[in-house]
């Protein structure tokens, strides 16, 4: 049979219209080409390719975070802390000389020269004197 213009629109509607049979041989087909694609060396290559890539991207990444937090690096997080404690340690101690030695001078304005020999022996001085402070 020649398809032409003067072809009944039934006639086209019954050729393009599949029957139950060719549907379900058509399904087969599908699944068919999707098993020889996926079995096939060139598609499998690309597929392990990319996997490849993946996993080297993430070695990459995990060397990255491994040397951040490598031996040297924890124990320059160390030493930083350690020295953090103790400038901290070093203003608290020279926070308290400034506040001693300007609470001793209004004192000293106060009572005169002799306000050392007022102290001597005192809890206060001996605090001082252990602290490291005149």
């Amino acid at each position: 049979m020649v398809l032409g213009t003067n072809t009944p629109t039934a006639t086209v509607e019954t050729l393009a219209t599949l029957s139950k049979e060719e549907l379900e041989r058509f399904e087969i087909l599908k699944k068919q080409v999707a098993q020889i694609e996926a079995d096939d060396p060139i598609v499998r290559s690309k597929e392990f390719k990319g996997r490849a890539t993946r996993l080297d991207q993430l070695k990459n990444q995990l060397d990255q975070i491994n040397n951040a937090v490598s031996d040297v690096s924890t124990q320059n997080l160390r030493e930083g802390a350690t020295s953090l404690t103790a400038t901290s340690e070093a203003a608290k101690l020279a926070s308290k000389a400034a506040f001693w030695m300007n609470h001793s001078m209004g004192l000293a304005a106060r009572y005169g020269r002799n306000y050392g020999m007022l102290l001597a022996g005192s809890p206060r001085q001996k605090l001082t004197q252990r602290n490291g402070f005149q």
